[in-house]
């Protein structure tokens, strides 16, 4: 045994790391230029890009997310990724922008679009730490759930682990008892070990240590290789995320078929219905999941659709295509693949909450908890594959931002400092920087309590530079002096104030008035009770519940911090303090007496969400109105280039485009309004087909997820 596995398990793992890093090896044969190394020449085709946009965009945290959110939500859990299925559709029309803007990176989006060096440079700092987050993301959860296959024996746990360990499970006997029964000791209880969230299960493994051997890994074949290594490893490491996806799940159902007897899938579903609570199989509207409302799925929808095409690795992602429609199928293809394996997972969820649910109270855990049963038992190195494909989703994710990280720097920031130099030279600044970038994301990802709030933060982010992107693609007026209010504005709001002033005042996180939290609610439903209802006796006024029979049931909404993101907890000194950053925009409508203390966590979220989506296409709008329309060559040349498609004959494709930017009036036709300053192009077949037929896939995918959980 190393480190609480099997030899084979450990043998496995090696045989992994050592296929990713002969790819690399390979690869870094190729790297000749920066082309080569950060969009490998433009010259994947669909199966390479469908697998890079699944890999890119599946991420360790992914799994892990989902199955701790159903495990403790229930069916509705599943949101916490799958909201950004409404987004898939859009992905369609965004794809084609990132090749016809023929750069290197978006950070040279700035520099033609609006001829400011200094916002690229500001874009690059910026975009490196947004992609940082994402990474950080995968390196979290990662190392929780590795950590989850390695558990400490109790007879092994210290005094202080021992002590930690019977708080948790007081905390899970506490939180799963009907909280009206509960005495006011017991209530306050309750409330201080939900502050303190004390740890169930400790690991042989250091969770730091863990981060960083992964980082190394990352670095050792990306930035050898470069792009090209990263799209390669994604196609091994999409096979691999597929069998994570699929290899739980049927030892599951044969498990749970075992357990409450039955033979086949038909058999355990029905046990699902049968043993699980009603509750835990509400998909829309849960109590378990209240914060999940109508109104904040439309507004993550809607933060994640304007967001996300600003994001620097949509270029590479979409942008190392042979040619367009090859970059729009393989992202649009392999995002569907996400949403597919991710309903998979949600499933998986249900039935590890049937068989757990009273054994595990750390719900981080559940993943690897359930890998060590279902598949440690058979001593195959299963187990240790269950690892590989953790770490091959997050390295697929971690290798390509790297290089998208690694491109900003060199290009946008490094080389307007540093001009002149061979292309070795740089190619050598982008590897170095792709170090800082990895390490960067573990440091991250440590200093991060909770995955969600992680995810939450990258969702805002990039709202610094959406509404610039979005109004510079479509309309002619946004000016370079607007894109600076909007950007300046929106960092300084979002980004700078809410994270340093509480550096520089301290006391802001123990003040009174900073500590309001959204009121604490009961919520009670009425349901038909299943076996797991008539277990525990859980009947109104005393009296037992017969399967079949209706009753009540009543669940605590705790309240959540209004000011802090992270929340609130317990200091050294067991004082309450606000953790993370400071909600600067609620705190301004506190102040012009927005009651927003009264309003439930998801209408807080909600306004965030939309002010940070309103204010910066506001400001940009407005101070665009204040200057007057001129002609420009430069946009011409700009909006020529978007109205081209790219082919994969590199040679016609320039002398298609010269001809364009030569004379761009003869492409106005293209426009839905010819006339006006928006640069909306009309739809073709190809566009009406690609975009319905996804919003119909979008739309099976969720009735056959409302169907099966």
């Amino acid at each position: 045994m190393i480190f609480g596995l099997p030899i084979l398990d450990v043998v496995v793992i090696c045989l992994y790391f050592g296929g990713v890093l002969a790819i690399g090896v390979y690869s870094a044969r190729k790297v000749r230029s920066q082309l080569d190394f950060f969009l490998a020449g433009k010259r994947f085709g669909k199966v390479v890009q469908t697998f890079a946009a699944f890999g890119m965009g599946t991420n360790t945290d992914t799994s892990v997310n989902v199955s701790t959110n159903v495990f403790v939500n229930g069916s509705s859990g599943v949101w916490s990724s799958l909201s950004a299925i409404f987004t898939t559709p859009f992905y369609w029309l965004m794809a084609p922008w990132y090749q016809r803007l023929r750069m290197l990176t978006l950070g040279d989006f700035f520099i033609e679009r609006y001829g400011s060096r200094k916002m690229a440079m500001l874009y690059a700092v910026l975009g490196s730490v947004g992609l940082m987050a994402i990474v950080a993301l995968g390196f979290s959860a990662m190392g929780k759930t590795v950590l989850g296959l390695t558990p400490k024996p109790l007879a092994e746990l210290s005094i202080e682990e021992t002590a930690e360990y019977e708080r948790a499970v007081e905390f899970s006997v506490l939180k799963d008892e009907d909280f009206t029964q509960l005495s006011d000791t017991e209530k306050d209880r309750l409330q201080a070990l939900r502050l303190e969230q004390p740890r169930q299960s400790h690991s042989y493994l250091n969770e730091t240590l863990l981060v960083y051997l992964t980082c190394l890994v990352v670095l050792l074949y990306g930035a050898a290789g470069g792009l090209q290594a990263a799209f390669l490893t994604d196609m091994l490491q999409g096979i691999f995320l597929i069998i994570l996806s699929i290899l739980l799940l049927p030892f599951a159902i044969i498990k749970v078929n075992k357990v409450y007897g039955g033979d086949g899938v038909v058999d355990a579903f029905n046990s699902l219905h049968t043993y699980l609570p009603e509750s835990a199989l509400e998909l829309w509207g849960s109590p378990q999941a209240i914060d999940w409302t109508w109104y904040f799925l439309i507004a993550v929808g809607l933060i994640q659709t304007i967001n996300v095409a600003i994001q620097p690795n949509m270029l590479t992602a979409i942008g190392a295509a042979r040619d367009e429609y090859t970059g729009r199928f393989g992202y649009v293809a392999g995002v569907l693949i996400k949403r597919v394996v991710t309903i998979l997972w949600g499933v998986f969820s249900l039935f590890a909450l049937l068989l757990y649910m009273d054994e595990i109270s750390n719900p981080d855990l559940v993943w690897g908890y359930a890998t060590l049963d279902l598949l440690g038992t058979l001593n195959l190195g299963l187990v240790g594959l269950m690892i590989a494909c953790l770490l091959s989703a997050l390295m697929s994710t971690a290798d390509v931002l790297m290089i998208t990280s690694s491109s900003l720097f060199t290009h946008n920031l490094y080389k307007e400092f540093v001009p002149g130099k061979s292309e070795a030279h740089y190619l050598m600044v982008g590897r170095i920087f792709g170090i800082v970038f990895i390490f960067g994301a573990g440091a991250l990802a440590l200093g991060f309590n909770s995955i969600l709030t992680l995810l939450k933060f990258v969702w805002g982010f990039f709202a610094v530079f959406a509404a610039t992107f979005w109004l510079g693609m479509l309309w002619r007026r946004a000016s370079k002096n607007a894109a600076w209010a909007s950007i300046l504005t929106t960092a300084f709001l979002f980004l700078v104030i809410p994270a340093f002033l509480p550096v520089f005042f301290p006391g802001m996180r123990t003040n009174e008035g900073l500590l309001l939290s959204t009121p604490s609610r009961v919520v009670e439903r009425v349901y038909t009770a299943t076996e797991a209802d008539v277990r525990p006796q859980a009947a109104t006024e005393g009296e037992a519940i017969a399967v079949g029979e209706t009753f009540s049931k009543t669940f605590e909404i705790s309240g959540r911090s209004v000011f802090w993101d992270q929340g609130i907890i317990l200091d050294e000194d067991g004082r309450k303090s606000g953790k993370g950053m400071f909600n600067l925009d609620l705190w301004i409508l506190n102040k012009l007496g927005v009651p927003v203390e009264s309003y439930v966590f998801a209408g807080n979220e909600s306004i965030k969400f939309l002010l940070r989506m309103v204010i910066p296409f506001g400001v940009l709008i407005a101070f665009s109105l204040l200057r007057r329309s001129v002609l420009s060559p430069e946009l011409d040349t700009f909006f020529a280039k978007l109205r081209t498609p790219v082919t994969q004959d590199k040679e016609q494709d320039a002398i298609l485009l010269q001809e364009n930017i030569n004379n761009p009036e003869q492409t106005r036709s293209l426009k839905l309004f010819p006339d006006s300053q928006w640069e909306i192009l009309r739809w073709n077949k190809t566009v009406y087909v690609g975009f319905f037929g996804t919003c119909a896939v979008t739309g099976l995918l969720l009735v056959i997820a409302t169907y099966l959980m």
